[in-house]
């Protein structure tokens, strides 16, 4: 799925979801080393924020204004975790929400990286 916001600042490369979740995660956990939080657990947010877009589709910021994107998202995660055991499928959860409310220095590294 390519993503729409650099298509919409007027860039002509196309940057799709994979290959934005790679990059981001890799530019988390070499922030996190440098900023004293846990690379792994950064890590992980990035590699699990951007799941529910695969369902809802990519939001720019100026749809993103008449959308509930968190919600819409959130649901379409808890639905492809559906057949994980749940206390996996609660930490995956756990991570999302992270890269969504940073109430730690792990979120919000993930949110720089992002």
């Amino acid at each position: 799925m390519h993503r729409q916001g650099p298509k919409l600042a007027g860039l002509t490369f196309e940057e799709n979801l994979s290959a934005h979740v790679i990059r981001a995660a890799q530019i988390a956990y070499i922030l996190a080393h440098l900023e004293g939080a846990n690379p792994e657990t950064t890590a992980c947010i990035i590699l699990f924020h951007d799941n529910g877009e695969l369902r809802i589709g990519d939001q720019n910021k100026v749809s993103a204004r008449y959308l509930d994107t968190h919600q819409a998202e959130l649901q379409a995660l808890k639905e492809q975790l559906g057949q994980l055991p749940t206390e996996l499928a609660n930490k995956i959860i756990w991570y999302y929400q992270e890269s969504e409310n940073r109430k730690t220095k792990e979120g919000v590294v993930a949110k720089d990286a992002d």
